[in-house]
């Protein structure tokens, strides 16, 4: 009988930490109790209590009805000796066991996460409380440092954990890979070095019953995001609050290396790209990564088919876990399809071809002679057929082809069904329809223009790349139902789209072109009507090749989950697929002129851009934003435009645009919607300032550009004022805006100051102080914004940073004080707040003061190469842009804009920080973080004391005495450069920096990279 109400108190034992290995150290057999190593991280036997038998992490903590359970006592016996019950039978029950967070528990390499779990009831519906339970789990939301356990009720197991750069990687066994009330053990392994994630099921016996792994993402983006949360067996409030376990667990286990299971060898991939494009006759060397973490590897083979049986040719070690082999070169028009194949000590082996459990049947391919070809040609008439030299073997996959009589050239088209209808394939790897340069080219007739309906693919292999989503290339219709033609470069390996407006409907015949150019640098959509008169056309610069995927070709849909239901429904006619781009318009090859660009007063410029396919170049340009002026660029080598701008006095604003025509009449506008702007000002100035001491009517800008202030809803002026006569009190709708583009309030290095006082309550969260948006305003790639976070306590401001140099990767989104930083002072209502946002070329800085200048908050960041995107959006006071969203309720008094870093010449509130003392003792963050080869520590101290600041590694040794010393009130600094009090160098990692000060104490965390 199962006890109930049991409770359990288990005494909190020592942290130790220690610097972990990442190598396998000894066989492991999972059908024998665990031995304790180094490398254990936890230990659960449960056999007669709950202790924890590694020392480098604390005590378990039960909570819940919780039973050790003899072998005798149980319908199907326990793994070894007795079994942990948890009785999780209910919605109320919340059974399971805590370990408190330590070092220790933060894995972030290689790690095996494992124990033998017996599940006996699992949800089958959302809000079932054991729909997802879980052996183990380590944060919440998107910060999970790992989880494992049955997913969705769909009884497969399932590890992951969230990434530090956003998203999450995870590994699964197939749908019903599990029965309840049978022992399964369960192993979770992340291989930091390779980056592999897989997973391992046993059974009793210790036969391996499923395998899987698949490639994560390398590199520190990659990593698993750690955190301060405590670890919980057996059950999950978030981010599954129906992650319960109802039934037994026994033999747990972390690791913080990979254990040594018998299990297959890993043949992770292929050095080379997934589908090549070769001259005829052309051998071609093959390097594969063979991982192995167990014994040894007996054999490894290349398996290759140029239509028939494969061919295996064993492959010889070349260094390191890589093996080599040719293949022999074919004739032309031969597509080569081959995997990898590897066998270990093991006697398993593993296979690039499938991944154990799923057809995914991934295949690598070649291509022999392929310039300038057609490469699929269909006319549907009653047949799939390929007319093209290739004649590609096309099939109808989950479903049978349906024909219409109603077509744009000959009897038939091919009708597609939409939701649970079929597509038409062509099997990986596809590789004709996987080049470098593309012109797809076919006729459409829509039932519907529905979104997220995909209209045709080119998958990606997927073998081993379970959270890689650069496909080949995607026609679809957005969420917007706007035509995008989706792929990835060779250049970025990043997401690029071509966009069309949704100018289709029902029912109507339309010639789709589409056309990639990797030498023009070139992607092309044009839409044509029933006549073949061009109703849409949109044309965008990039570099690269398309990237080659190995995936299947589909027509009329996609495999990707998330798009499965969203079939094309209409009919498809005369669809022709070429190799190459032909009859391409002009296309700007560069243009990196800024939205805005900011000159002195009386500067001449030079506006240029590269357009290829062009024959002339037109410049529109006008001083009033009304009356426009053409004039011609001048052309310079092969494709270089450029046109002088005579210098304009301060306070002149020149709107332009630039059209390159060719022969045939097709143009490209640079920008492609609206204009750039160019804005005089002198350097180091003022331009922008509102006192609102004029008292009633609307507010002027005092500088001496002379902004124009648009006044919404009915502000009052008051005479509870931060300084001078007057504030403005906004309502609950009112705001002040400056129309777009606003050039004077945004600059690449910036400093804005703003007064104001929340009355009667804090605002509401996204409630937004100041502004300077983008255009449209619903990008978020604004310039600057800063608004009320944490329910209305807390300032987060926030800058969109692009590179100085125009061909270097942009920063774009910063959040200078997230909300819940718990050295950001809480805001009060009926008080003044005096609050900075200085950008410069090296760093950023917020400060807040309080009504009598006293400093309550600093933070900083480092942004060399960067600068603010100067964004030509609406500039507001008091309201964010979408509709909907909360105003700013209160005071507002003396905004200032200069268009230099005042910190950064010595004139800003910064440089006098000293004299104003701070209120209260803080420990920042270290910066910059991670560091080297040195880093700063900045403290404030609310009056006279003697402070030490100490540094420790991660085994909690002192290793340096920082400062020890009496020190006035006031804001201090100073700097570590990763020496011990020795002198001597210490090795990369994580160390704390602890700060006493009378009895403030503080201690973070840091990183320290060699």
């Amino acid at each position: 009988m199962i006890l109930r109400n049991l409770r359990f108190v288990v005494a909190l034992a020592v942290v130790s930490l220690f610097v972990v290995k990442s190598t396998a150290q000894q066989v492991d057999d999972p059908t024998k109790p665990y031995d304790l190593d180094e490398h254990t991280v936890v230990l659960l036997h449960l056999d007669n209590d709950f202790q924890n038998s590694s020392s480098q992490t604390g005590a378990v903590i039960p909570h819940g009805n919780l039973t050790l359970m003899k072998a005798t006592d149980l319908d199907f016996p326990a793994r070894f000796g007795n079994a942990l019950y948890l009785d999780n039978d209910a919605s109320s029950d919340s059974s399971y066991l805590e370990i408190p967070d330590t070092v220790a528990l933060d894995l972030d390499s290689s790690w095996t996460l494992e124990g033998w779990m017996n599940v006996m009831s699992i949800g089958v519906a959302t809000g079932d409380w054991d729909l997802n339970p879980k052996l183990f789990v380590k944060g919440a939301g998107d910060n999970c440092n790992y989880w494992v356990g049955p997913m969705n009720g769909g009884r497969y197991f399932q590890v992951g954990y969230q990434r530090v750069n956003g998203g999450w990687d995870d590994c699964t066994t197939p749908p019903n890979s599990f029965q309840l009330n049978t022992w399964y053990h369960v192993a979770a392994i992340r291989d930091g070095a390779n980056a592999i994630l897989a997973m391992a099921v046993h059974d009793t016996a210790g036969n391996l019953m499923f395998w899987n792994a698949f490639s994560i993402t390398s590199g520190n983006d990659g990593k698993p995001r750690t955190n301060d949360a405590h670890l919980t067996i057996g059950f999950s409030d978030a981010p599954w609050p129906d992650g319960a376990i109802n039934g037994f667990i026994d033999e747990v286990r972390i690791s913080n290396v990979i254990r040594d299971f018998p299990m297959p060898p890993i043949p992770k991939g292929i050095l080379q790209d997934p589908v090549m494009h070769l001259d005829a006759n052309q051998d071609v060397e093959i390097d594969a990564q063979v991982v192995n973490w167990y014994g040894d590897i007996t054999s490894v083979k290349l398996m290759y088919s140029t239509g028939g049986d494969f061919t295996a040719i064993d492959m010889t070690h070349k260094e390191g876990d890589i093996y080599t082999a040719t293949i022999p070169g074919q004739p032309g028009g031969t597509q080569v399809k081959y995997y990898i194949w590897a066998e270990n000590t093991s006697g398993y082996s593993g296979t690039t071809r499938t991944t154990i459990g799923r057809d995914f049947d991934g295949l690598y391919g070649i291509t022999y002679d392929f310039e300038h070809q057609t490469v699929l040609s269909m006319d549907f008439e009653q047949s799939l057929y390929d007319s093209s030299a290739l004649h590609q073997v096309v099939t109808d996959t989950f479903g049978t082809v349906q024909y219409s009589d109603d077509a744009i050239s000959g009897s038939y088209s091919v009708q597609f069904n939409g939701p649970n209808s079929y597509m038409l394939k062509v099997d990986k790897p596809a590789a004709y329809l996987s080049p470098n340069d593309i012109t797809v080219d076919f006729w459409l007739k829509p039932d519907t223009v529905h979104h997220d309906e995909v209209i045709l693919t080119k998958w990606h292999d997927y073998t081993f790349e379970r959270n890689d989503w650069r496909f080949g290339y995607r026609l679809w219709w957005n969420w917007s139902t706007n035509l995008w033609f989706e792929f990835f470069t060779t250049a970025d390996h990043d997401w690029h789209h071509l966009e069309l407006p949704q100018t289709m409907e029902g029912h109507h015949w339309y010639h789709l072109i589409i056309k990639y150019s990797s030498e023009a640098g070139q992607g092309v959509m044009e839409v044509r009507d029933s006549n073949d008169v061009t109703i849409a056309e949109t044309s965008q610069s990039y570099s690269g090749k398309l990237r080659s995927r190995a995936g299947e070709f589909l027509i009329g849909g996609d495999r990707y989950w998330f798009m499965w239901w969203n079939r094309f429904q209409g009919k498809i006619d005369k669809l022709k697929i070429l190799n190459y781009a032909v009859n391409l318009p002009p296309v700007a090859r560069k243009f990196n002129e800024p939205p805005i660009r900011h000159l002195k007063s009386g500067e001449a410029y030079t506006v240029s851009c590269d357009v290829a396919n062009a024959t002339s170049a037109t410049a529109h340009y006008s001083l009033d934003g009304v009356n426009f002026t053409e004039a011609p660029l001048t052309k310079s080598g092969d494709m270089t435009y450029s046109i002088n701008i005579d210098g304009q006095p301060k306070g002149t604003i020149i709107n332009y645009y630039i059209e390159a025509s060719n022969d045939e009449g097709k143009t490209v506008r640079l920008p492609a919607n609206g204009y750039n702007y160019i804005a005089y000002a002198d350097e180091k100035d003022m331009t922008f300032k509102l006192d609102f001491e004029e008292g009633s009517g609307v507010p002027k800008d005092k500088s001496d550009y002379g902004s124009v202030v648009t006044v919404v809803g009915n502000p009052q002026y008051v005479t509870d004022a931060a300084e001078g006569n007057y504030a403005l009190e906004l309502n609950d709708s009112s705001y002040l805006q400056v129309d777009a583009p606003a050039p004077f309030l945004v600059s690449p290095q910036i400093h804005v100051e703003v007064r104001f006082q929340p009355v009667g309550s804090i605002p509401a969260d996204g409630a937004d102080l100041i502004a300077k948006y983008s255009d449209p305003p619903d990008d978020w790639r604004f310039g600057y914004r800063t608004s009320f976070w944490d329910g209305g306590k807390r300032l987060r401001s926030e800058i969109h940073l692009y590179a100085n140099n125009p061909d270097s990767a942009n920063w774009e989104w910063r959040d200078m004080i997230p909300w819940g930083d718990p050295d950001n002072p809480e805001l009060q209502a009926d008080q003044w707040y005096h609050y900075v946002l200085d950008v410069g070329t090296d760093s950023a800085y917020v400060f807040l003061y309080d009504a009598n200048e006293n400093l309550l908050l600093r933070k900083s960041m480092d942004i060399s190469g960067q600068h603010i995107k100067p964004a030509k959006g609406f500039f507001r006071i008091g309201k964010a842009w979408p509709d909907g969203m909360p105003v700013f309720k209160g005071l507002i008094d003396d905004v200032e804009i200069y268009n230099y870093s005042k910190v950064e010449t010595g004139t800003g509130i910064d440089n006098q920080a000293q004299n104003n003392l701070p209120t209260h003792f803080a420990l920042e963050q270290n910066f910059p973080n991670p560091f080297n080869p040195s880093t700063e520590i900045r403290f404030a101290l609310a009056r006279n004391e003697k402070v030490q600041i100490n540094i420790y590694n991660i085994l909690g040794q002192k290793v340096k005495t920082l400062l020890s010393k009496n020190l006035n009130a006031g804001i201090h600094s100073v700097k570590w450069d990763g020496s011990n009090n020795y002198g001597t160098k210490l090795p990369s990692g994580v160390y704390f920096y602890k700060m006493k000060a009378g009895s403030f104490v503080k201690v973070k965390k840091m990183l320290y990279l060699r």
